[in-house]
């Protein structure tokens, strides 16, 4: 949408919804879009799994330009169905690993 709330030319509808972690923001939004029949994207998980990538990389997470070069080169694919939504990095399923206590510390 734009600033005066038109939606824009060739452009579907987009709701962002932002919060503190652990106030239900993938809950609300999950069922959002279940609701309004839209696809759900949740980069909450977008950005565990760049973590997730980087260790599994070996990549030292306090160089910026290091995280930068493997996030820009990981084989990340977002299922968007907000009834099962998935998250595979490299084939891997790894929406379970990224939701680690590990995983969230780093």
């Amino acid at each position: 949408m734009s600033a005066d709330g038109t939606r824009a030319e060739g452009r579907g509808l987009v709701v962002a919804i932002d919060g503190p972690s652990g106030s239900g923001k993938s809950s609300v939004s999950r069922a959002v879009a279940q609701r309004l029949g839209t696809a759900y994207l949740d980069t909450g998980a977008m950005y565990r799994a760049a973590t997730w990538w980087c260790l599994e990389e070996g990549v030292d997470l306090a160089d910026q330009a290091a995280v930068a070069a493997a996030v820009d080169v990981m084989p990340l694919v977002m299922g968007i169905d907000p009834a099962a939504p998935t998250v595979h990095v490299d084939g891997t399923d790894v929406g379970e690993a990224i939701r680690t206590t590990e995983i969230s510390t780093a």
